[in-house]
């Protein structure tokens, strides 16, 4: 056994109790078509019906689909023996010997004040009830599978003029209304006049500030600026300010390692034939300046220095006395 979505049925069942007061204990009213049905497709109607509605059920028929079902014969003997367990119930102002059809619109008029749940195959009798009587819940199978329509568009329209109704007092209001105030509603509707209102002005607190001309801005007048576009600015300046930093440092260290390269290769020039004094001069120039670089010349090394530092590498003494042996 399957149903339809448990969703929408909950769904129409809980319009047609808002707006209808159809509850349980549910009254089903059941149809020849829809017993015949039922058989086919082995659905038993007690069990299978409850468990849809997922509520208590209570099951009629009228006796005016009894008796077609037994005019039809053996075509419908199953339904017409299921017919014959259920309770049977009269219709109010329709004779025994009328059709069915005419048996179960008069059971759900007045907006279906009695409250019924039709259960039925019969597409003609579907569509009366969906059309002129508002207020009808209808069941059919459909291959084997129970449904519950919707609401009809009978049903929407009623719903809909209840609800333009409660917007307006009834007679009964009125008449109370009347001996609160001793004032006659109908009267004072007529009397007062109704105020004719024009366009509302918009609403100040929900319109931007015009953002004023670059022409018409004050001298003394300085632009807002927003805290993070704020921020934005000093981080930028300082990554600018570090760059130069940066640069400077760069450029006055390659400054002085060029200068340095440049004395170390500049070439020594050499002593001219002058006087002595001024030759003598040159020399001592030089050699400052060599010694200065850290160049020292093969001549300026004597055989003293020699001799001394490979006995200090030897760890001997005595290097004074061989000293005066070369001098000697």
């Amino acid at each position: 056994m399957r149903f339809t979505k448990r969703k929408r049925l909950r769904k129409t069942l809980q319009y047609y109790f808002l707006h209808f007061g159809i509850r349980e204990t549910y009254h089903i009213l059941l149809d020849g078509t829809f017993l015949q049905a039922a058989l086919k497709y082995k659905i038993d109607v007690r069990d299978d019906l409850a468990h849809f509605l997922g509520g208590k059920t209570k099951y009629e028929v009228p006796r005016q689909v009894v008796r077609e079902l037994r005019a039809l014969g053996d075509d419908m003997r199953g339904a017409f023996l299921n017919a014959k367990r259920i309770k049977h119930v009269e219709i109010e102002g329709v004779p025994e010997d009328a059709p069915a059809r005419d048996a179960f619109r008069a059971a759900v008029k007045d907006a279906n004040a009695a409250r019924f749940i039709i259960a039925t195959q019969d597409l003609e009798l579907r569509h009366t009830l969906r059309t002129q009587c508002p207020g009808v819940p209808v069941l059919s199978l459909n291959k084997g599978v129970l449904v519950l329509d919707r609401p009809s568009p009978a049903s929407e329209e009623h719903v809909r003029a209840q609800e333009l109704a409660k917007g307006t007092a009834s007679k009964k209001e009125q008449r109370f209304l009347q001996k609160i105030t001793g004032v006659d509603p109908d009267e004072e509707s007529q009397s007062t006049p109704k105020k004719r209102r024009g366009p509302a002005a918009p609403n100040p607190l929900s319109r931007k500030a015009a953002a004023p001309r670059a022409g018409k801005r004050l001298a003394g007048d300085v632009p807002e600026v927003s805290s993070k576009k704020r921020r934005h600015q000093k981080q930028k300046e300082r990554r600018r300010l570090g760059i130069l930093e940066r640069e400077h440092v760069d450029d006055s260290g390659q400054s002085q390692a060029l200068q340095q390269a440049q004395e170390i290769a500049a070439p020594i020039p050499a002593p001219a034939a002058d006087s002595s004094g001024e030759a003598a001069a040159r020399s001592t120039g030089t050699d400052d300046v060599r010694q200065s670089r850290g160049v020292a010349r093969e001549e300026d090394q004597s055989p003293e220095s020699n001799t001394d530092r490979k006995c200090k590498r030897r760890g001997k003494r005595g290097g004074s006395k061989h000293k005066q042996k070369l001098t000697k």
